[in-house]
């Protein structure tokens, strides 16, 4: 989790040359470890303008979504796989189609796979240097890395360490907060459930504490607003209308807000 593969995908689907030649469109569900089947099914369905159609079995819906889909150029986005089972129905397009699939470690029958591997330093400080708008100091590039480093290179807690360096963090204090709020989640032990790898359970820890780190620098009513967040299915794209209406605030407190919680990589733009 974190590594990117999300995001990557998100970037392919705004490709110019993918949206042209996927000329009738692109669907994009997130799937999750519990995901409700049928009604992720019915959305797609009513997407392709078909609302008459009720599903009332996920056999029928996929069967409906195969007739809707048969002469079809489109990509289908099924985001976040963990169990194959789950994606089978969302494997309806026709022969003009094509399926693309995010998953963290589930095997999928019949595709062809590409490897997502955690970034390098120089991709991690050219990452973190687009969110810091001073140029860095050779210390600091050596503070940078060492803290790159210390999360395991993933991500969205690199974008999430430099929104706290532009908000005036120092590298030090930051990776003292940071080895702090570690130690407080290891001694809490929230990942001991199942059977997990020391290195995944340590990358787990690492992008939840540069979470809680950048929760921490919000004002409590902000800290609402995020929280608030939460109600967002994760494959909507929140406009600035809807969180007019989900904060109960003036539609230009509701874009300076979104514009705060982008610059500290709270939402994804």
């Amino acid at each position: 989790g974190g590594i990117g593969k999300s995001v990557l995908a998100s970037k392919l689907t705004h490709d110019t040359a993918v949206q042209d030649y996927f000329a009738d469109g692109i669907l994009w569900v997130t799937l999750g470890q519990n995901p409700d089947i049928l009604p992720l099914l019915s959305g797609w369905i009513q997407a392709l303008g078909d609302h008459d159609y009720k599903p009332t079995a996920v056999e029928s819906a996929s069967n409906h979504l195969r007739t809707l889909l048969y002469d079809k150029c489109i990509l289908l986005v099924v985001d976040d796989v963990w169990n194959p089972a789950h994606l089978e129905p969302f494997r309806v397009g026709g022969d003009k189609s094509r399926v693309m699939v995010t998953t963290r470690e589930a095997r999928i029958p019949d595709a062809e796979l590409h490897r997502l591997d955690v970034m390098d330093e120089d991709q991690a400080l050219d990452l973190m240097t687009q969110k810091i708008k001073e140029p860095l100091s050779e210390r600091a590039r050596g503070q940078a890395l060492a803290f790159a480093g210390r999360v395991g290179y993933l991500p969205l807690a690199l974008e999430l360490a430099a929104s706290q360096i532009e908000d005036g963090v120092t590298w030090p204090e930051l990776l003292e907060d940071f080895t702090a709020e570690v130690s407080r989640l290891e001694a809490l032990d929230i990942y001991a459930q199942g059977e997990m790898p020391d290195d995944e359970k340590r990358r787990k820890y690492s992008l939840l504490a540069c979470f809680n780190l950048s929760l921490r620098q919000l004002s409590p009513e902000q800290l609402q607003q995020v929280a608030w967040l939460g109600v967002v299915p994760e494959d909507v794209s929140l406009t600035q209308a809807m969180a007019e209406t989900l904060w109960q605030v003036s539609g230009r407190l509701a874009g300076s807000l979104l514009r705060t919680f982008r610059a500290k990589s709270l939402v994804l733009q």
